[in-house]
């Protein structure tokens, strides 16, 4: 498995990697945890993640298909985060072909992809 070194990102008072005390508990040391324990999404809204990944420097960008295909997250659409080569996380605010329900996918090229609701629980479509 490939980790990531992540003291490298952030920098100043709030941009030091979450899950290492107070409010910050509810994240994670490393996006890969997210791998096997998807339910660590529902510590925190998708807001609180959008400006989590800004914080560390994933630079959350808009999704790149669907209807809410480069609508930024500030104004209703989705975000994608990659690292590590072949690893994404995608926020779907919901109103798309998997319904209408906001949720989160998780994607590796060895584990395939998986579909969640907004507290980490497995999504079935």
């Amino acid at each position: 498995m490939i980790t990531l070194n992540l003291q490298f990102f952030g920098g100043g008072s709030g941009g030091r990697f979450p899950g290492t005390g107070g409010d910050n508990d509810k994240f994670v040391n490393n996006l890969d945890e997210l791998l096997s324990n998807p339910s660590l999404l529902g510590r925190a809204t998708p807001t609180e993640w959008h400006d989590f990944l800004i914080r560390t420097n994933f630079n959350p960008r808009p999704l790149n298909r669907g209807s809410k295909r480069d609508v930024h997250f500030e104004n209703g659409g989705g975000f994608r985060v990659t690292w590590s080569g072949d690893r994404l996380l995608q926020f779907h605010p919901g109103g798309g072909h998997h319904g209408s329900v906001p949720y989160w996918k998780i994607s590796t090229g060895t584990t395939g992809t998986a579909r969640f609701d907004i507290f980490g629980n497995v999504k079935i479509d």
